[in-house]
């Protein structure tokens, strides 16, 4: 998990939730100013699973973007051992916008996670930083 952390510039974040399972790990991170806030404007979060419910990234980004109730998903990159998508979700009359990297690697399946929940679109330069900084992490397979 941690070679797919590093690429990542998480200045203004805290580590903050760590969960393992028999079967997976999860950790979050926050924004540090905002670490006694129950529901937090961004985080970033890492899920690491022993298998891919898919026979392959492609199929698995289709289901992932096929089952969810989106207002808006897109693939910005596939390739045979990763996907970056990009999705927005509207719950409870509230944006949500979200940047996942998929990631099929010898040792397991990982996705990671940018996710803004304040209502408002990630601003472009950040997003753009965001998927920079996945491309640089799936050069870690």
């Amino acid at each position: 998990m941690k070679r797919f952390i590093k690429p990542f510039t998480l200045d203004g974040f805290l580590p903050a939730t760590y969960y393992l399972y028999s079967d997976s790990e999860f950790i979050g991170y926050y924004p540090e100013k905002e670490r006694f806030m129950f529901v937090t404007s961004e985080r970033f979060t890492v899920d690491y699973f022993t298998e891919m419910n898919a026979d392959s990234i492609a199929e698995h980004t289709d289901i992932y973007l096929s089952e969810n109730n989106l207002e808006y998903g897109a693939i910005i990159e596939q390739e045979e051992n990763h996907s970056i998508i990009e999705t927005k979700i509207i719950n409870n009359d509230r944006l949500l916008h979200e940047l996942v990297l998929s990631i099929l690697a010898s040792d397991g399946f990982y996705m990671i996670r940018y996710f803004k929940n304040n209502n408002s679109p990630i601003e472009n330069e950040v997003r753009q930083s965001w998927i920079e900084q996945m491309r640089a992490s799936a050069t870690k397979i």
